[in-house]
C-alpha cells in the first residue's frame, strides 16, 4: 500500500509563523504578501493597533 503524500503544510506553516498573510489575484497576477514583525517594540505597537 502506498502512502499518500502530505500536502498543504507550507500554507499552514506560513500562516502560523507570520504576523499577517494575504493573497489576492490582480491584473492577471497572483500576489502573496507575508509580514513578520521582527522587533518586540513594533510587535507591541501592532498589538495595540489591533485592539
Amino acid at each position: 500500500m502506498e502512502e499518500t503524500p502530505i500536502v498543504g503544510l507550507g500554507i499552514f506553516m506560513t500562516k502560523e509563523s507570520m504576523d499577517d498573510v494575504s493573497y489576492e489575484y490582480r491584473d492577471n497576477l497572483n500576489i502573496l504578501t507575508i509580514k513578520k514583525i521582527l522587533s518586540k517594540q513594533n510587535k507591541m505597537e501592532q498589538d495595540h493597533t489591533n485592539e
